[in-house]
């Protein structure tokens, strides 16, 4: 047999046959276990080196990854660094830098964004207290003329309480009621200007707000000329002293009863009771209704476009009076709920609840809308 080539574990050799022809023999080595009972045991060995190298390959494309990785990070710091403290408000500091090229230019434009949003702010900042300062000086000049109408108006009353004109009496006594209101509306508006203003919540009687609500409701429907059908539940009389806003709360009631004042053909109901340790206000008319937007929308702020109701005196709407209720209702964890009545009208709910421990329930929506007339029953 004559050797006729090989290398790299791979021979062969030819030879002639006697019967003619000729004949290749091909060899490969390959590596193998010395041992037969191990080759019977495990994997082939160049199986095993190819996973191997598999293996040590992965390893280290981890090792330059993680590498990497870290490289990144550290480059990209003090952008991420930078957009943490614009998200929080922070705009007086100095954005830093790299000695890469390109997270230096995204850094620059960073600081640049910085100080224009600083400028934007500063100049907005300085337009609002502008504001409150004008709106605070312009409060404050209200209080005379509101001092002099309030005791012309107590002296009108007595006047004509002596001359025994009731209808006129009752009308001054409300002027000078509004007054009195309106004073008190005026010294929160001064505060709330200075930054001092916000609720004030102290132990009172339900009744002793109930009371209240219906007295304006009642000057309301007066100044209107509209009928005023007022009702008290029984267990208003009873139900314990609660920490309640009274100044908020009587305003939120007198915008729905004003609201239901407005748009009333004739008529305009007001209730009040206590439901399942809820406070619950309800104002009804006899108006058109709320239309479909103003049932899903009439508690946002703003929100005027109420095609069915139009104001009996053909007034101009701001959108502020459902807002506000609503949200006086959401700082006690309370709600202000809008539907219409089966019999015609609109009715506007607030619902507050009386108990301490649903109080601190301020995740209570501001305004559910409904389009059935709610069952409180």
């Amino acid at each position: 047999m004559e050797i006729e080539g090989g290398g790299s574990g791979l021979t062969y050799a030819a030879f002639p046959l006697k019967g003619g022809g000729a004949c290749a023999l091909v060899s490969e080595y390959l590596p193998q276990w010395v041992s037969r009972d191990l080759a019977g045991l495990l994997p082939n060995p160049q199986n095993l080196m190819l996973v191997g190298c598999a293996a040590g390959s992965a390893l280290a494309l981890a090792l330059v990854a993680r590498r990497a990785s870290r490289v990144i990070s550290r480059k990209m710091a003090p952008l991420a660094e930078a957009a943490g403290r614009v998200g929080a408000g922070d705009l007086d500091f100095a954005v830093g830098s790299t000695n890469v090229r390109e997270v230096n230019d995204v850094l620059a434009a960073m600081d640049a964004m910085r100080t224009s949003l600083a400028e934007s702010l500063e100049a907005r900042w300085a337009a609002e207290r502008g504001q409150r300062e004008q709106v605070a000086s312009l409060a404050h000049d209200l209080k005379t003329p509101l001092t002099v109408l309030r005791a012309n108006a107590d002296f009108v009353a007595e006047e004509l309480e002596d001359e025994k004109d009731a209808d006129l009496a009752a009308a001054a006594r409300d002027i000078a009621g509004s007054v009195e209101r309106l004073d008190g509306y005026v010294r929160l508006l001064i505060e709330a200007s200075r930054g001092s203003g916000g609720a004030e919540r102290a132990p009172m009687r339900p009744a002793e707000l109930c009371e209240q609500v219906l007295a304006e409701a009642a000057q309301i429907a007066r100044a209107r000329g509209v009928t005023l059908d007022a009702a008290t539940g029984p267990a208003v009389a009873g139900a314990p002293e609660a920490p309640l806003d009274r100044t908020a709360l009587a305003r939120a009631a007198a915008n729905l009863v004003a609201n239901a004042a407005e748009h009333a053909r004739s008529r305009v109901a007001v209730s009040c009771d206590v439901e399942g340790g809820h406070l619950v206000i309800e104002v009804a008319d006899d108006g058109p209704g709320f239309s479909p937007a103003a049932l899903e929308r009439g508690c946002e702020r703003l929100f005027t476009d109420d095609s069915s109701r139009s104001s009996r005196d053909g007034g101009r709407h701001y959108g502020l009076g459902l807002h506000a209720a609503a949200e006086a209702a959401s700082a006690h964890g309370g709600s202000v709920s809008l539907a219409n009545s089966p019999s015609g009208g609109a009715v506007a709910t607030i619902a507050v609840p009386l108990c301490e421990g649903l109080t601190n329930q301020a995740l209570a929506p501001a305004c559910l809308a409904t389009k059935h007339f709610p069952d409180n029953s």
